[in-house]
């Protein structure tokens, strides 16, 4: 697969999400070792545990003990209260929801996915600035301002 950041920049950030998924699915059918996995992607090792979880290929005790609070309708935080952990650590042992992953936009999704796509035009036009300094087009630079 290779490095996503490359990946990331011709396409969405949710298929690339789904993309890494798959990757990490099929890596972790012959490595098992979450470390490799994640150096080999250029992730962590808790997105790599996550996803695992997801996907249900992967649990333990604490996996289960989550679980079982999340299904008794308590909260990330109120599991971590009732363990004695922090917030963090109980959500490294729960699953993503489908809606990161594109299945539904929520609000803030929406807001983050539009910031992204600010963030990349700027930077667009910050390659498009320096590349007109450097080739000394004052016409592509001004236009660009």
């Amino acid at each position: 697969m290779g490095d996503m950041t490359a990946v990331a920049n011709n396409e969405s950030k949710d298929t690339v999400n789904m993309n890494l998924t798959q990757a990490i699915v099929k890596e972790y059918e012959t490595t098992k070792a979450f470390d490799v996995i994640a150096k080999k992607y250029h992730t962590s090792e808790v997105k790599v545990q996550r996803i695992l979880i997801t996907e249900g290929l992967w649990t333990s005790p604490r996996v289960k003990q989550v679980a079982a609070l999340r299904a008794q309708g308590l909260t990330p935080a109120e599991i971590a209260e009732r363990m004695g952990k922090d917030l963090r650590t109980v959500q490294t042992f729960l699953p993503y929801s489908r809606g990161q992953y594109g299945q539904e936009e929520t609000d803030d999704s929406v807001k983050s996915k539009k910031y992204r796509e600010r963030m990349n035009a700027a930077a667009e036009r910050m390659t498009l600035k320096e590349e007109a300094v450097a080739k000394n087009d004052l016409a592509v630079y001004k236009r660009l301002l």
